[in-house]
């Protein structure tokens, strides 16, 4: 009988877990790499597969099973359905494949697969699983039980599973509630969800550590659910590849909750006075100060996903808010996805991001303000078309010094290089730099805006064109309102080494031949990673893919 099981499977598959110790409960993941086995019995084992769906927490789980029917190879395949990440003991279906032929006539569409019994695997930890095959009446195979685990050489971070709400927070059905104010150290691992009930705030002093894999949700209160790590207060949000941490909405649309705010202790320029500024959505949350190198702790592999909800009237939160924070602090691999309103925007401060992805943005993606003046290295924006929010003033860049007072310092001078932003027919402008904004861009490809590609607006901007705002090595492609606008070609033209034209994408990766993979070159700071190339990707490697959500182009 044909079914739907899985046809074909990569050379190499993967299975990983979180959990220590040979019994403990432990995460569905793709963090251990290569086959699983059974030592006492060489010969047989199996390739194993968890692959994550598009829906937060689940995945489907696939085996090839090698081994021996009367004498002779035999190769079996297992899928479950889709399951939650933390089912240990999953319920599937094996058969086996046949119709193909070896050379290159090989027709996939003859391929049958035949499904012979049932199947259990019950992970038993991060060294040990079990499968149980329970043929059906007929097919001539005895039920036996496969004792594996991982072959030498395999790796991987191993976590247990919380199955009681740690110490600090309360259980709010199967999930845990997050307290209104953090002050000592709160840990949390994955196993449970936790609840953003309101303002949640990391006190001075306070220290939140979120281990890979674990889930937070906005609590879907009468008021804002939202993260904020005050001036002195620390999160250290440390995922993986294979196990991102994953910031999310009660509902997957924008505005479902409100989002992250970091404060710290780094310039400013509305006041030159410890904490002088306050930021304008929640007034209580002060920040600024001379420290340029302040720590906020880390966050790497982390996706913040559908924030943006109203926080007062006429004002969304943004997705991750970085406020006067320092070059002390990590933000590498972050994904915003689906915010209402802008995607990371820094007020003030010195902070240094890599590996940062802006995608389906109801306002803009990248935008900073307040005298900010951190590096940025390899950055996506890919507006899409599923933010229904996105409009007039949805950008991909949006800089700006101060509305009010041009030339107040220390002015927002931001370096950003390795930037591929990609707009859509609902944006608006590819980078919008104005009210006397500088910053130094490099290695930018902009392509596919509503509006046009570059756009400095004002006199006070372009009067910064040469010495604190400059634009090199980058690529314009086609955007429905032109190339530049205003100021913005004179920007353009005084600036070395940039070129327009089709940029060839796939997607949002350079194809072979494209203009993008020469013509690149890095500023001179040692915070940037030498690059001859233009956009954030140099062809091969695709470090989005694998731990964001949402991007259809992987």
């Amino acid at each position: 009988m044909a079914s739907n099981l899985r046809k074909s499977l990569p050379v190499a598959l993967s299975l990983g877990f979180l959990a220590s110790g040979a019994n403990a409960a432990v995460l569905l993941s793709n963090e251990l790499d290569g086959h699983w086995w059974n030592p006492d019995e060489a010969g047989r084992g199996a390739l194993v597969d968890y692959v994550p769906t598009s829906e937060i927490g689940k995945g489907v789980m696939f085996l090839s099973l090698y081994t021996f029917n009367a004498g002779e190879p035999e190769w079996l395949i297992v899928q479950s359905g889709v399951i939650d990440e933390t089912t240990n003991t999953i319920q599937a279906q094996f058969g086996r494949s046949s119709g193909g032929s070896f050379g290159n006539d090989h027709n996939p569409a003859a391929v049958l697969t035949e499904v012979l019994g049932n199947a259990t695997i019950t992970v038993n930890g991060c060294s040990s699983m079990s499968v149980a095959l329970q043929p059906n009446a007929g097919s001539g195979m005895s039920p036996v039980t496969y004792a594996l685990q991982p072959y030498t050489g395999n790796g991987g971070a191993c976590e247990t599973l919380v199955t009681q709400c740690p110490a600090g927070t309360t259980a709010q059905g199967s999930d845990c509630a997050l307290p209104a104010s953090i002050t000592g150290t709160l840990s949390l691992r994955p196993g449970k969800r936790y609840r953003i009930n309101g303002q949640v705030t990391v006190e001075d002093g306070g220290v939140l550590n979120i281990a890979p894999g674990t889930i937070l949700v906005g609590g879907g209160t009468p008021v804002p659910d939202f993260l904020a790590v005050k001036a002195g207060g620390k999160i250290f949000a440390e995922g993986t590849r294979s196990q991102p941490i994953t910031f999310t909405g009660p509902e997957a649309v924008p505005g479902s909750w409100a989002g992250v705010v970091l404060n710290g202790k780094s310039y400013c320029n509305e006041s030159d006075q410890p904490l002088g500024c306050a930021f304008e959505a929640v007034p209580e949350l002060t920040f600024g100060g001379t420290d340029v190198n302040d720590s906020s702790g880390v966050m790497r592999y982390v996706r913040i996903l559908w924030a943006g909800e109203q926080i007062r009237t006429d004002e969304e939160l943004n997705s991750l808010t970085l406020n006067g924070v320092g070059a002390g602090t990590t933000i590498e691999y972050v994904q915003v996805h689906g915010g209402l309103d802008d995607g990371f925007e820094w007020f003030g401060g010195t902070v240094n991001g890599r590996y940062l992805v802006a995608s389906q943005v109801g306002d803009d993606a990248f935008d900073c303000d307040d005298g900010f003046q951190g590096k940025v290295q390899f950055g996506l924006v890919w507006q899409g078309s599923e933010n229904g929010d996105q409009g007039s003033d949805s950008n991909g860049i949006e800089c700006d010094n101060d509305s009010s007072s041009p030339n107040v310092l220390p002015r927002t001078i931001p370096t950003f290089s390795n930037l591929t932003l990609i707009g859509s027919p609902n944006g608006n402008e590819g980078a919008r730099i104005r009210r006397g904004s500088g910053g130094h861009y490099s290695n930018v490809v902009i392509t596919g805006f509503r509006d046009n590609c570059l756009n400095v607006p004002d006199e006070p901007t372009a009067a910064l064109i040469g010495s604190d705002l400059t634009f090199n090595n980058s690529f314009i492609g086609s955007c429905d309102g032109g190339a530049t606008e205003n100021h913005g070609t004179a920007l353009w033209n005084a600036g070395n080494g940039n070129r327009s034209g089709d940029p060839q994408l796939n997607g949002y990766m350079p194809r072979a031949g494209s203009p993008l993979l020469s013509g690149g070159a890095s500023p001179d700071d040692p915070f940037f990673i030498p690059t001859t190339y233009v956009g954030a990707f140099d062809g091969a490697n695709d470090w989005v893919k694998g731990w964001t959500y949402g991007l259809g182009a992987q």
